[in-house]
């Protein structure tokens, strides 16, 4: 066996491996957590008092906008990691297609028979902007012409594509809490159903 048959066999078996991605959406949420604290901390400090706020060199780039994107970024990647790791605890061949091999995180929660709100859908799409350019990129992708443009969200809020109010935080973590359940919940019926 060639070495480079041997790291694409170890590849391959790591991708096919749900452990995997679950480490890795790990490594996502720890990282949205430590943002979001420093920006949470920040925030705090701002409120309590805005005039030294200011003056402090330490804290000005936390109420950066683009903070929150990052944090969002994160979570978004947290998702998808979780939700493709079921895919592959379904039914791990998958990766030798190209069905994994996508960040639409609509199509991925309906593969895995995920039942959302309305509101939990449009954080789902918000989050999928987030994921394939808004969170990557400072501009949108030329190839979208219209990604720029403000849209109407769900709650009829003027509102960009990827962007996702603070508030929303806890309700993104729930998201993939309830991927989690979902998927888990789907197991012993899919597992029985093939013996």
């Amino acid at each position: 066996m060639s070495q480079n048959d041997w790291w694409k066999e170890q590849h391959d078996g790591q991708l096919r491996d749900q452990t995997f991605w679950y480490i890795w959406e790990l490594k996502h949420l720890r990282a949205a957590d430590l943002i979001w604290d420093a920006y949470t901390t920040a925030r705090s400090k701002f409120q309590a008092d805005p005039d030294a706020y200011h003056n402090d060199p330490d804290l000005p780039f936390v109420d950066d906008l683009a903070l929150t994107t990052i944090v969002f970024y994160h979570l978004a990647v947290a998702l998808e990691l979780a939700l493709k790791g079921h895919l592959v605890q379904a039914d791990p061949m998958i990766v030798e297609g190209k069905d994994i091999y996508t960040h639409n995180l609509e199509d991925l929660c309906s593969r895995i028979q995920m039942p959302l709100s309305s509101s939990q859908e449009y954080l789902v799409r918000q989050l999928r902007h987030l994921v394939e350019w808004h969170g990557r990129y400072p501009t949108p992708p030329l190839r979208r012409p219209k990604a720029w443009q403000r849209v109407l969200d769900a709650e009829g809020r003027n509102n960009m594509p990827g962007r996702i109010d603070p508030e929303d935080y806890q309700n993104v973590r729930d998201l993939i809490t309830l991927a989690h359940r979902h998927a888990q919940s789907r197991l012993p019926a899919e597992r029985g159903a093939g013996d």
